[in-house]
């Protein structure tokens, strides 16, 4: 990407198969010459349309890394900070829907800057990429330890360990 040129590896015929989706079949053909595409890049640009769970899942399985534009019905939310209230119940953490003709600016800070014609506005990823980086952590402590994090006993601990230097980062 560094070079901005994209690599074509192969052509390939698309045949439809009752059983699988094309994203399925797109999916299989990427993950089976998963190797051969590393050795070029572990990451791999798509459109849109492959910006669903199950092609990501799959590509992520096979060490891609995906690239893709936000569908058209893709639903994002602005993120809280869980801030204790008194309150019964669980902190509210979904801060409303992200309309992209209407932001709301709440969650956008201006950055400074002199004799500019327009106005550039940042927001943090932070907590998204603590997450992140605690999940990994996390699964390959339970794959090395054979801990299960499923187990009702664990799932408290590993919310907690999920959130762990989010909420002040």
């Amino acid at each position: 990407m560094d070079n901005h040129t994209a690599l074509h590896l192969e052509a390939q015929q698309t045949i439809a198969s009752e059983d699988k989706t094309l994203l399925d079949i797109y999916a299989d053909t990427l993950s089976s010459r998963s190797e051969q595409l590393k050795e070029i890049s572990d990451t791999i640009v798509v459109d849109g349309y492959f910006s669903k769970e199950p092609f990501v899942r799959k590509m992520k399985e096979a060490g891609l890394k995906v690239v893709s534009r936000f569908r058209d019905d893709a639903r994002l939310q602005y993120i809280l900070p869980p801030v204790k209230t008194g309150k019964k119940g669980r902190p509210k953490t979904n801060g409303g829907k992200v309309d992209k003709e209407h932001l709301n600016m709440d969650f956008f800070s201006l950055v400074e800057q002199e004799n500019a014609d327009f106005l550039i506005y940042i927001f943090s990823m932070k907590n998204i990429k603590i997450n992140h980086h605690n999940a990994l952590l996390l699964e390959r402590f339970f794959s090395m330890f054979a801990i299960n994090p499923n187990l009702l006993k664990n799932s408290q601990n590993v919310k907690e360990l999920l959130l762990y230097g989010t909420l002040y980062a």
